[in-house]
């Protein structure tokens, strides 16, 4: 089995079992030193906020000094923005895990997309119920594979639609949520 085929095993892992995703890709992507083998991979989560229309801010996933960006990657944290280095095919993979934080909530639609330029890449949309009492958190999970041009700059947006103009009593969480990009086919 190539390095690509291991790759590829753990993609299908994911989806499934996301221990058995981690513990593979810790196998699979790492090496010493800290740096990320897979240099078309990187793995990151968002960073909690309100719910509101913005544009998401990220982090890289790390495991002590081991950050799960690779090279052909980079984020930059004050844009917001992951650039691709080099173009192909991409496979995108993105969970939003959103808890209750009050008794009474307000009915909400949350649409993330992932875009670069004015192409949509990904869009994954969740129905946040209003209910008279906390809840079982809500989770949605998206994928697609899409072309990406090369030097291309992608970045997440928030579109909260609700009743009212204030999404009481919901939150996205860190923890349970990501975004995963792989390059799956190129030059």
């Amino acid at each position: 089995m190539g390095k690509e085929d291991m790759e590829g095993a753990v993609f299908v892992i994911l989806h499934r079992h996301k221990f058995i995703y981690f513990m593979c890709l810790m196998f699979v992507l790492l090496s010493e030193g800290g740096k990320c083998k897979s240099r078309n991979f990187g793995y990151l989560r968002p960073i909690p906020e309100i719910l509101r229309n913005y544009t998401m801010q990220w982090e890289a996933i790390e495991f002590g000094n081991i950050s799960l960006i690779g090279r052909n990657l980079k984020y930059d944290s004050d844009q917001g923005t992951l650039a691709v280095k080099q173009g192909g095919s991409y496979f995108f993979h993105l969970t939003l895990h959103f808890t209750s934080t009050a008794l009474d909530t307000v009915s909400s639609r949350v649409n993330v997309t992932l875009e670069s330029a004015t192409l949509v890449l990904l869009s994954c949309e969740v129905e946040l119920p209003a209910v008279g009492q906390l809840m079982m958190p809500v989770t949605k999970t998206c994928w697609a594979v899409r072309n990406v041009k090369r030097d291309s700059r992608l970045c997440a947006q928030m579109i909260v639609h609700s009743e009212t103009d204030n999404v009481f009593g919901w939150k996205l969480l860190s923890n349970g949520s990501g975004f995963l990009i792989h390059r799956v086919y190129g030059p």
